[in-house]
């Protein structure tokens, strides 16, 4: 350590000066006398450079990342189940279809879940792949309390008749035909009297054609009725698409290339009934060729058996009744 000292005294001793040395106090400085001091800063900012000579294990403290900690697990998020209307669009839109049988596989198990059995009978015909023939007997058999007169069903309806009051005008309040309701009702002929009470039901039925299943549904609202095996038009002619019923005739007469037959003539294939759906001369009619059924052997029409057209043509209402046709 270097220590300063003052002079206090001296003398001249032979020639030779003497002097009387008195150290100062330690950090004062002579005066008149200044001593540098080293700059804090750069003392502060030297480090020791890293070296090969520099222990492992004192630097990997300063190089290692933190350890990562494991991410709890979670429970997998089911998807939102699909929503009664969005398969009821599916089933309708799509019928025939392997996605819309599947959406209606699916309304089936809702509607039974929810006790739905007019919509689960539904369901169940449009879902089905076999045995189709035994379930449309059964849903059409869950209508014999609206068709058999003298019982009751749970659509059906009371009305009774007023003054001025005929069967097709009451047809034309529930959008049903009058042949229809003679048929429920066991009534022969027009006449009807006031304050008779008559079974009624609220319309319109109307038709759908799957030409691949060469399949007709009658549906009463979103329930299906009944169904009947059709035949179509050669190369596929019958047209696709969404029709109102435009006309109906009973004994029909055929017109073709400016000529006609009338009904019963051999050259007349339009059997007891002609419904039409689209102008041109598209419709729905009976036939006298019952091997057609299942096949493609008309100008683009759809054929029934004459029994089964004559049930449908008391169904459908002009103007009122829709007739749509998928692929």
């Amino acid at each position: 350590m270097n220590q300063n000292y003052i002079i206090a005294a001296g003398i001249l001793i032979g020639g030779v000066a003497i002097g009387l040395f008195i150290p100062l106090p330690n950090g004062e400085n002579p005066p008149g006398e200044t001593i540098q001091q080293p700059i804090v800063e750069e003392v502060q900012t030297q480090q020791t450079p890293l070296s090969s000579n520099v222990p492992v294990e004192d630097t990997l403290s300063e190089l290692e990342e933190p350890a990562e900690v494991p991410e709890a697990e979670t429970e997998p998020v089911p998807e939102p189940e699909t929503t009664i209307e969005e398969l009821e669009k599916t089933a309708w839109a799509k019928i025939g279809t392997v996605e819309g049988i599947q959406a209606a596989t699916d309304l089936l198990r809702r509607y039974t879940e929810r006790g739905n059995t007019s919509g689960a009978r539904t369901m169940r015909l449009l879902a089905a792949n076999s045995g189709r023939a035994s379930i449309a007997k059964a849903t059409y058999e869950s209508f014999s309390g609206l068709v058999t007169p003298g019982k009751t069903h749970p659509k059906a309806l009371t009305y009774t008749v007023k003054p001025g009051d005929t069967l097709t005008k009451i047809g034309q309040t529930y959008k049903i035909p009058a042949n229809f309701i003679q048929k429920i009702n066991g009534i022969d002929g027009d006449r009807i009297f006031v304050g008779q009470n008559l079974k009624v039901v609220q319309g319109p039925f109307w038709a759908l054609v799957v030409k691949g299943e060469y399949r007709l549904t009658a549906f009463l609202g979103d329930e299906a009725f009944r169904e009947f095996q059709i035949g179509l038009g050669k190369n596929d002619s019958t047209p696709v698409g969404e029709f109102k019923v435009l006309g109906k005739l009973e004994k029909p007469t055929y017109w073709v290339e400016g000529a006609h037959y009338d009904f019963g003539d051999p050259n007349n294939p339009l059997g007891t009934r002609w419904i039409t759906f689209r102008d041109g001369g598209y419709g729905i009619h009976g036939t006298w060729e019952p091997n057609s059924i299942g096949k493609q052997m008309s100008h683009g029409c759809v054929r029934m058996l004459n029994e089964d057209v004559e049930e449908l043509y008391d169904l459908l209402v002009k103007y009122e009744s829709k007739v749509i046709i998928r692929p």
